[in-house]
């Protein structure tokens, strides 16, 4: 199979609040985090390596881009006085099939099998000028290669667009228009006859209006005005035309209108419709210029594409967006659990702040099953990816627990919200794939599950948790991994814990038939486990029935409070 060229790897040290940080990219990668974990800085730094359309301000660093733990809590330590460097790593791989890209990114090879080349940014003083600091882009992973020239910058097309996009101003402006590569595409294939024609049809209508009696005394009043202002010699000529002379003028001076014939402005359009026009004339772009092979590769970064869009356009937006070829690439960021649930859960990559630094994790490192990742595409789809965004993850078996538990912290005084912490049904018992996948993704979790004792007593979730610690953790003591185990079913282990009986069969009476009151009393407080289950199905079901029951004063069983202290625990 044919490789293209991607952006594989990015390393970035002493960048703002990253200190260390090593990621494996894939030609689409989008990155979740909370606030202030290194999102934005993540994209900087790939921009500062390849984006030549960046900043000259932003692209000259200071003492304040460098990491703060360099510090070390004095206010007064200064990183450039002390000589520290900033370096910024990417990695490209698959590119020896296309030779443009091929001949410049050969000058930074580090490997041969498989074939990798590396660039690196440095922000770092230099001793043959007194230390004064320089930055630059250079071959290799340490940057004592080669400069990278503009070649390779002319073959790799950078599209950034920013959180607080401007698409109004950005359409409007010439020279930060995607309708601009568009616009030029057009001209140049445009018949010469044709714009003769044009030409001179502009040039009658120009001087048709001109020539009008309201219209040619605004401009003699004006040459008036400006050689009484500053004479001949400096007077401007200034005219008044309707369009430019040129028709390829003409093309440049094209607006974008919406509804259709009735041509309204674009500022008439919703902020959502306005990024939705913004992105697929971003695709068009994309596609001309590697169709006329002005460029070999497209690297597109997207901040926050979900912005002012409906949940449904954020997901179908992000699908048009998403590279069909390996000409393109894309690194986007999001808070959107739309955007994350609507791409291949091996895209996922989570940023989480810590004392040194950021830190990355990819979910591609999940030692998942190609059947595996195809059920947790399903899942995080269904469940709108809320575990991706999750500081901490309960895994449940299902629906009963997933309305319970919310429930039981409220009673242990435990504020879910506060401590980060998402209650995640699977819906099942088969928890080995989700705790490959929070790992892979750096998310503290702890499980519950029932006993579910067999008719000889022995527990099948004992058993079914020491086997997932067996295959994954070297056989460590469950619960000290965070597996925690019922006596029975949720229900049986609620009903005989303390005083909760009684309110159980209140429960269960208001919600069954006429006859449950009398069999719900000869239990006297001892029910079977096949006689509560058949009254918790009278009663409606097991989501029914924990609907009902949470909003009752229940004393929380003691593997379930284990569980919320494990994760309360966990850094």
């Amino acid at each position: 199979m044919l490789r293209f060229m991607r952006l594989s790897r990015v390393r970035v040290h002493n960048y703002r609040n990253i200190h260390g940080l090593d990621l494996e990219l894939g030609q689409v990668s989008v990155v979740v985090g909370e606030n202030r974990t290194g999102k934005t800085n993540l994209i900087n730094a790939i921009r500062l390596v390849l984006d030549p359309a960046m900043p000259y301000a932003e692209r000259k660093l200071t003492s304040d881009d460098f990491w703060d733990g360099l510090r070390k809590g004095d206010p007064t330590y200064e990183p450039m006085k002390a000589l520290e460097t900033i370096s910024i790593t990417l990695q490209f791989a698959d590119f020896q099939n296309d030779g443009r890209i091929a001949a410049v990114l050969f000058q930074g090879l580090v490997t041969t099998t498989p074939v990798r080349a590396e660039m690196t940014y440095v922000w770092a003083p230099d001793p043959t000028k007194g230390n004064k600091y320089r930055d630059g882009v250079y071959f290799g992973s340490n940057g004592s290669g080669k400069r990278v020239g503009p070649d390779l910058r002319e073959e790799i097309f950078v599209a950034f667009l920013h959180a607080l996009r401007d698409v109004e101003g950005d359409i409007r402006s010439w020279r930060k228009s995607p309708l601009k590569s568009l616009l030029e595409g057009a001209s140049e294939a445009l018949d010469p006859q044709q714009l003769e024609q044009i030409r001179a049809n502009l040039e009658s209508a120009n001087s048709t209006l001109q020539s009008m009696s309201p219209i040619q005394q605004i401009s003699t009043d004006l040459e008036s005005e400006l050689l009484g202002s500053v004479g001949r010699r400096q007077s401007l000529g200034a005219t008044l035309r309707s369009t430019p002379p040129e028709p390829l003028g003409l093309v440049r001076a094209m607006q974008l209108y919406i509804d259709g014939d009735r041509a309204r402005r674009l500022s008439a359009a919703s902020l959502g419709g306005q990024n939705i026009l913004y992105f697929a004339l971003l695709q068009m772009g994309f596609r001309a210029q590697i169709l006329q092979k002005v460029v070999s590769h497209t690297l597109l970064l997207v901040e926050e594409p979900e912005a002012h869009l409906h949940p449904h356009m954020q997901r179908a937006v992000l699908e048009n967006l998403t590279p069909r070829d390996g000409q393109t690439s894309m690194v986007v960021t999001t808070h959107s659990p739309h955007v994350a649930s609507a791409v291949d859960a091996r895209h996922l990559i989570r940023l989480k702040s810590g004392l040194t630094g950021s830190t990355g994790f990819s979910a591609r490192s999940a030692a998942l099953s190609s059947r595996e990742w195809d059920d947790m595409n399903r899942y995080l789809n269904a469940t709108q990816a809320e575990m991706v965004f999750a500081d901490k993850v309960l895994l449940v078996e299902g629906y009963a627990e997933e309305v319970l538990l919310p429930a039981f912290a409220a009673i242990l005084n435990i504020d879910l919200d506060k401590e980060g912490i998402s209650v995640c049904a699977i819906h099942g018992t088969h928890f080995e794939s989700y705790l490959k996948f929070c790992d892979a993704l750096g998310i503290p979790w702890a499980l519950l599950t029932d006993g579910d004792l067999d008719a000889q007593s022995v527990s099948a979730g004992q058993a079914r948790v020491t086997r997932f610690s067996a295959n994954n953790y070297g056989g460590a003591s469950p619960a000290s991994l965070g597996m925690f185990v019922g006596d029975d079913t949720l229900e049986l282990d609620l009903y005989a814990t303390g005083a909760n009986g009684s309110i159980v069969d209140s429960v269960l009476v208001e919600l069954g038939s006429s006859n449950t009151g009398s069999r719900v009393g000869a239990w006297n407080g001892k029910p079977s486990k096949s006689s509560l289950i058949s009254e918790v199905v009278v009663a409606g079901g097991k989501g029914r029935f924990a609907q009902r029951l949470a909003s009752e004063l229940v004393e929380v069983p003691g593997y379930v409070k284990a569980s919320l202290d494990y994760l309360l625990a966990s850094k």
